[in-house]
């Protein structure tokens, strides 16, 4: 098998804008498609060039030869979906939050290790451009161990389909789970937190997080919706012993080398100085899209070649398990120190 024989659930506006269209740039061969609304099914299938397409998933799980589906429908779905399809023998891969509750993600890795089936989730900020040289960059023997972690993320007072109103537990999860699953993936897992929140109401919430990590790294994380979408988004720093690290807006990676004094004979330091990187968008390749650098071909491009057995890791639903339960932490700390399940 040099393609995965691919199935894909959900056809909204999500799917149809982030992973429709990065398909084809992995070993994938897109066999059909299925949406509850069959004529956005077939939609979807004329544009991305499925050559079936459904509106009812058992009747394409019955019809087609499949080794893997992907799940975009929202996480009231993922677990009794996810569940019935890695029983099925298929491979999935479902957006984040891949649950609502730990408990139910939990039931999600089980049934994965039972079927041995890869249950993914699309944590694709693992793969965004400054995020990857940002980790690259802290795993070199000049950066020393990551000793202190600092990222920001605000989207906006955005309500998420699968909800009537932006709570915190909302936010949390549908938000802000992408920046849970980061800083793990970069420092790993989050020991302890204690947490503060900001209620301005109408989903007006901010959230000043301080995390112990167990390779006793510290760190601060700071989530709110208080800003607009027109905002600066997201920032990450990585502080080594000697070096840091800043990714500012996904795009903007400072490299500082611990730089040499300020002096009379000052000149640039090419060993020690600090360095910036930043896209050249002028150039009109897929590599240097907007889907390249925020990680959504990367993380498909992950998923197939796991499946395929040509190596790769994408993040699974163990990582999404740990995510859900710092949220659950982060949620239920209103002030005092507790551990992460």
């Amino acid at each position: 098998m040099d393609r995965v024989r691919l199935g894909v659930i959900g056809c909204g506006r999500f799917c149809t804008s982030a992973i429709f269209p990065v398909l084809h740039l992995a070993p994938i061969a897109l066999q059909a498609v299925c949406d509850m609304d069959e004529a956005k099914a077939q939609t979807a299938a004329t544009a991305f060039g499925a050559p079936r397409w459904y509106g009812d998933h058992h009747r394409m799980l019955d019809a087609e030869q499949l080794d893997a589906v992907i799940v975009v429908i929202g996480p009231q779905a993922y677990p009794a979906l996810a569940v019935e399809l890695m029983r099925r023998g298929l491979h999935v891969y479902v957006e984040k939050p891949p649950a609502r509750t730990s408990a139910e993600a939990a039931e999600m890795l089980r049934v994965s290790r039972e079927t041995g089936r890869l249950c993914s989730v699309g944590f694709m900020k693992r793969f965004a451009t400054g995020y990857r040289m940002a980790r690259a960059i802290s795993q070199t023997p000049e950066f020393g161990p990551v000793t202190f972690v600092e990222a920001k993320l605000t989207y906006g007072n955005f309500v998420p389909t699968w909800v009537e109103r932006l709570t915190p537990n909302a936010f949390l999860l549908d938000h802000s789970i992408h920046h849970l699953d980061l800083i793990q993936h970069l420092a790993g897992p989050v020991d302890r937190v204690s947490t503060e929140l900001a209620d301005r109401g109408e989903g007006r919430l901010a959230f000043a997080v301080s995390l112990r990590f167990r390779s006793g790294a510290v760190g601060t994380l700071h989530l709110s919706s208080l800003e607009s979408r027109g905002h600066p988004t997201e920032r990450l720093h990585l502080v080594g012993v000697g070096q840091s690290v800043f990714v500012d807006n996904l795009l903007q990676v400072t490299h500082y080398r611990n730089a040499p004094l300020a002096g009379p004979e000052r000149v640039l330091d090419l060993q020690r100085d600090a360095i910036r990187w930043e896209p050249n968008l002028t150039l009109p390749f897929i590599e240097n899209s907007s889907l390249a650098h925020l990680g959504y071909v990367g993380e498909i491009q992950e998923f197939a070649r796991a499946i395929l057995g040509q190596g790769g890791g994408p993040p699974d639903i163990a990582d999404g398990l740990a995510a859900i339960r710092l949220a659950e932490a982060i949620e239920s700390s209103k002030g005092h120190t507790i551990a992460v399940a």
